[in-house]
């Protein structure tokens, strides 16, 4: 049997624009077991995090082997956009992309020539995990047809500046705000008050709802308050946390209610 989610794209899709966020869970340690237990834990997707972590190729395939088996879908974040990258990860049986650094649609075109075959892109196509070596070769291209998840995101005065042609890109299914990396390029890091944080927030905000798709980001303390508040203010797509600050948090909450 297939990835049971590679029939879900257009499904995952619709639950993107439904009112009710979509939870995901955030990976920067290697171990499979971490993608094992957030997809036992239900969320609706799971990204494997190449960009801020010491995760592998190796590595991120046995994260995505892990998650083949769970109702989550399986999302990558490359080290950059790399077509060699995005590539070998959708061979690992990845079924879409969080993009770092989206500048412009140019960078929307690059990940679609990854991640499609032809003729509208130029992924290679053989044998490997993600068609069972060959075993569901033509099941996995038809159901490809559907093309795989791509949430563009922004984290910088550029991104900004061509929020509204990412944002109308046919084959952008989202966007993700990066609000650390966007408040360094600004000039105000960290300060997520700042008046020209807010005002790039807002424009992001207006991009999405012109262009009638999600909205996302990460919230980075593993706090149910907060992530109910992501949703409140209109985000659709809510990274909950990552793997090593639930775990730090956890830990510091029984050092220090013991």
């Amino acid at each position: 049997m297939l990835h049971p989610n590679i029939l879900k794209y257009p499904e995952f899709r619709a639950k993107l624009n439904d009112a009710t966020p979509t939870l995901g869970a955030w990976i920067t340690l290697s171990d499979p077991k971490i993608a094992e237990i957030f997809g036992l834990a239900g969320f609706d997707w799971v990204l494997v995090d190449l960009e801020h972590s010491g995760i592998s190729i190796t590595q991120a395939e046995l994260h995505l082997r892990m998650l083949a088996s769970s109702s989550a879908l399986a999302l990558c974040r490359p080290t950059t956009l790399s077509t060699d990258q995005m590539r070998r990860l959708m061979d690992a049986g990845a079924d879409g992309f969080i993009l770092p650094m989206c500048h412009s649609i140019s960078d929307l075109d690059h990940a679609v020539n990854a991640t499609r075959y032809a003729p509208n892109g130029q992924r290679g196509m053989g044998l490997h995990a993600a068609n069972h070596y060959g075993k569901s070769f033509n099941e996995y291209y038809e159901m490809q047809k559907h093309h795989p998840i791509l949430i563009a995101q922004i984290e910088d005065v550029e991104g900004i500046d061509n929020l509204n042609a990412i944002a109308s890109h046919e084959a952008c299914d989202g966007i993700f705000l990066g609000p650390f990396d966007l408040s360094l390029s600004l000039g105000c890091p960290g300060d997520f008050e700042h008046p020209d944080f807010l005002n790039s927030l807002a424009k992001v905000k207006d991009a999405a709802l012109k262009h009638n798709i999600p909205l996302g980001i990460h919230v980075i303390t593993p706090n149910q308050e907060e992530i109910a508040k992501a949703g409140a203010n209109g985000f659709q797509f809510i990274a909950c946390s990552l793997d090593t600050k639930i775990l730090l948090e956890a830990s510091l909450n029984m050092i220090f209610t013991s």
